[in-house]
C-alpha cells in the first residue's frame, strides 16, 4: 500500500477548516496529522473535526515542523506569516503549500525559492503555484526570474491549480525546460451558474428587493425587470464554461449567439456571428474568453456604444476584459439595465481578503457599487464544492501522469 503523504496545518482558522481541510481530506494519497494555531478554539475544532490527539495541536509552528511525523506543512495563516514560516519548513527539509503565496511580497517569494534549492525539499521537482484567478502579486509570482530560480533548483513542472495562465511568463517556462500544468475544466458549470445568477439577480433587482424588505417596504417601485425568455444571449468565448453558459441560455427560451475565433460546431443551436453583431443583437452579453492581448478592454467604450439601450452585461472571466472607465462611462449614460461583475480591473488588493474596516486605496470598487443597477460579487465564480473537489483531483493526476512520463497533453499550457 502507498505511503499516505503526512500534512501539518499551520493556521487553522474557517477558511482552513473549509476549503484546504475539505480538499485534503478527499485525497487518497494525503492525511492531515498535526495542527498549529495560537487560537484555542482552533485547536479544539482540529481535535473534533480531523480526530487529531492534543499531542499533536502546536501553538508553536517550529514544534510542528520539527514533528517527525510531519512530512509536508500546509500553510493557512495571516500574509504577514507566509514567508517566515515557509522559510522555517524549509530549512527543515519539509516542502509547503501556501494557501495564498500571492501574500507575500516578490522579493519572499524569490527567498522562499531559494531556501527550497538549498533544503533540497522537493525530491519530486515539482513546484505547486496555488492561486485562483485574479489573486494579488500572481503577476509577479511566475514571471521570468522566477522561473530562473525555479530552474535553478531542478523544478521541472509547475502546477496551476486553476484554468487561467496569463499570469505566467510561458516562454521563460519553456525556455528553461519546465512543464506548466493547468486544471482548465474543474466546473464549467459552477462558473456559469455564477454568471446566470448575477443576471437574474441585476435583471429583477435581487439585491435591491433583499434590503428593501429587510427594513419592512414592501414597494415594488423600481424593482421591474424584463423576461429573459425569447430575448437574445450573447455569449463571448465558448470554451468550456461558455459552453455551459450557452446551454443554460438555451434551456431559459432565449436565443444564443455567440462569438469564438474557433466556434463550437456541437453546438447547434447556437448562432455565431461577428463581435459588432453580438454588440449589436444581444439583450444579455456574458464574457467567458480568456485574458489575451486581443481581448484586453474587448468592452470599451466604442463596443459599449454598439450595444443596445438596456443590456445587462455580465463578467465572470478576467477584470480586464472590461475597461472599467468606459464601463462608468455607460452606466452613467444609462446604457445598461444591469451590471453584474465577479471579476474587475484592480481588484488585486481585495481578492479573498475581508477589507471591511480597510480604506480602500482604489475608488474602483466604491464607484461601481455606487450605482445601483451593479452587482459585484467576491471572484466566487468557482466556489463550489464540486469544483474545488475536481481541482484538487486534477491536480494530482497532472503530478502523476508527469512523474509517470506521460502527461496529460490537454492541460499542458503552451
Amino acid at each position: 500500500m502507498e505511503k499516505k503523504v503526512r500534512i501539518g496545518i499551520v493556521g487553522f482558522g474557517g477558511i482552513a477548516r473549509g476549503r484546504h481541510v475539505n480538499e485534503l481530506s478527499k485525497c487518497s494519497d494525503a492525511v492531515i496529522t498535526a495542527v498549529c494555531d495560537i487560537s484555542d478554539r482552533a485547536l479544539e475544532k482540529a481535535k473534533e473535526k480531523l480526530n487529531i490527539s492534543a499531542t499533536k495541536c502546536y501553538k508553536d509552528y517550529n514544534d510542528l515542523i520539527a514533528d517527525p511525523e510531519v512530512d509536508a506543512i500546509e500553510i493557512c495563516t495571516p500574509n504577514y506569516l507566509h514567508a517566515e514560516i515557509a522559510i522555517a519548513a524549509l530549512k527543515a527539509g519539509k516542502p509547503i503549500n501556501l494557501e495564498k503565496p500571492i501574500a507575500i511580497s516578490y522579493e519572499q517569494a524569490l527567498r522562499v525559492v531559494e531556501t527550497e534549492k538549498e533544503s533540497k525539499a522537493f525530491g519530486m521537482t515539482c513546484f505547486t503555484y496555488r492561486f485562483f484567478p485574479a489573486v494579488r502579486y500572481a503577476k509577479h509570482l511566475v514571471d521570468k526570474k522566477i522561473i530562473e530560480a525555479l530552474a535553478r533548483c531542478s523544478v521541472r513542472l509547475i502546477l496551476l491549480r486553476c484554468a487561467g495562465y496569463n499570469n505566467v511568463d510561458i516562454t521563460a517556462a519553456k525556455e528553461n525546460g519546465i512543464t506548466v500544468m493547468r486544471v482548465p475544466g474543474y466546473s464549467p458549470e459552477a462558473v456559469a451558474e455564477h454568471a446566470l445568477a448575477l443576471a437574474f439577480a441585476v435583471n429583477r433587482h435581487i439585491h435591491k428587493a433583499y434590503i428593501k424588505v429587510r427594513e419592512n417596504n414592501f414597494s415594488l417601485v423600481g424593482l421591474t425587470g424584463f423576461n429573459f425568455h425569447g430575448k437574445t444571449a450573447g455569449i463571448i468565448g465558448t470554451g468550456k464554461i461558455g459552453k455551459a453558459m450557452a446551454k443554460f441560455c438555451h434551456g431559459l427560451g432565449m436565443r444564443v449567439i455567440a462569438y469564438d475565433t474557433c466556434p463550437d460546431q456541437s453546438l447547434g443551436f447556437v448562432e455565431y456571428v461577428s463581435l459588432d453583431e453580438l454588440f449589436r443583437q444581444s439583450d444579455l452579453i456574458s464574457l467567458h474568453c480568456p485574458l489575451t492581448k486581443d481581448t484586453y478592454h474587448i468592452i470599451n467604450l466604442q463596443a459599449i456604444e454598439k450595444m443596445k439601450d438596456g443590456v445587462i452585461l455580465v463578467n465572470t472571466s478576467r477584470g480586464a476584459l472590461i475597461g472599467t472607465e468606459d464601463l462608468i462611462k455607460g452606466i452613467r449614460q444609462y446604457k445598461f439595465a444591469g451590471v453584474g461583475l465577479d471579476v474587475y480591473e484592480e481588484e488585486d488588493e481585495n481578492v479573498f481578503e475581508n477589507r471591511e474596516d480597510d480604506i480602500m486605496e482604489s475608488s474602483v470598487t466604491a464607484r461601481l457599487l455606487s450605482f445601483p443597477n451593479v452587482i459585484v460579487t467576491s471572484h466566487q465564480g468557482f466556489l463550489t464544492e464540486e469544483a474545488l473537489e475536481a481541482i484538487c483531483e486534477t491536480t494530482l493526476e497532472n503530478v502523476k501522469s508527469f512523474e509517470n512520463g506521460e502527461p496529460t497533453k490537454a492541460n499542458i499550457v503552451g
